[in-house]
């Protein structure tokens, strides 16, 4: 197989994962994109929109969007940096903690077998 078939395959299998990450988050007010920054904030006691765009590859305004979301159900807050009141921080709450924990309780379930590693 050529690498222009595996990079094929490879980014066939992610979309596929993609969709049953996306049927997964259903219902918890989470898209792909709003759980892996939600994981992100989860590590740091505050990350900068910076952070947020270097660590995701999203674009600026689909990752404001995507915090807006957070904020909005509650799961993360914006701040001033305390250093640079021109920055903005973006924090996890309790909920956001709470929420991830659930919805990482039911992708392991989902995901748990499948992610094990291969032997030969």
């Amino acid at each position: 197989m050529g690498f222009a078939e595996r990079l094929d395959r490879v980014l066939g299998e992610y979309r596929s994962l993609e969709r049953r990450l996306q049927l997964l988050l259903q219902g918890t007010g989470l898209t792909v994109d709003a759980w892996r920054v939600l994981r992100l904030l989860r590590r740091s006691t505050a990350v900068s929109m910076k952070e947020v765009l270097d660590s995701t590859a999203l674009p600026p305004a689909s990752a404001t969007r995507t915090v807006d979301t957070l904020v909005s159900l509650d799961y993360a807050f914006r701040r001033s940096d305390e250093q640079d009141r021109r920055s903005v921080q973006v924090l996890i709450t309790d909920e956001g903690v709470r929420a991830l924990a659930e919805v990482e309780a039911a992708l392991e379930a989902e995901f748990a077998e499948q992610m094990e590693p291969r032997t030969r």
